[in-house]
């Protein structure tokens, strides 16, 4: 939802260490470094590639279901 991103963002919104996620996300090819984020450090952004749209059936990211209702079923699951 939120592309390109980096790891410290990403571990920002989770809330919890996520490089062992990347990793795996990154050998499965569902992402891939996009660039460098233009701020101290430079760190590497992500984004989600072909594979991730294939995966998940989905001509484009517009045909991801709005962050509204995946956030509502997940308090229901808590």
């Amino acid at each position: 939802y939120r592309q390109p991103v980096s790891r410290a963002e990403i571990e920002k919104i989770r809330g919890v260490k996520c490089d062992k996620i990347i990793n795996n996300l990154l050998e499965k090819g569902l992402i891939e470094e996009v660039g460098y984020k233009e701020t101290a450090g430079r760190p590497t952004l992500y984004g989600t590639t072909q594979e991730f749209l294939v995966c998940f059936g989905l001509k484009d990211l517009s045909e991801l279901p709005p962050l509204g209702n995946m956030l509502a079923s997940s308090k229901d699951h808590l």
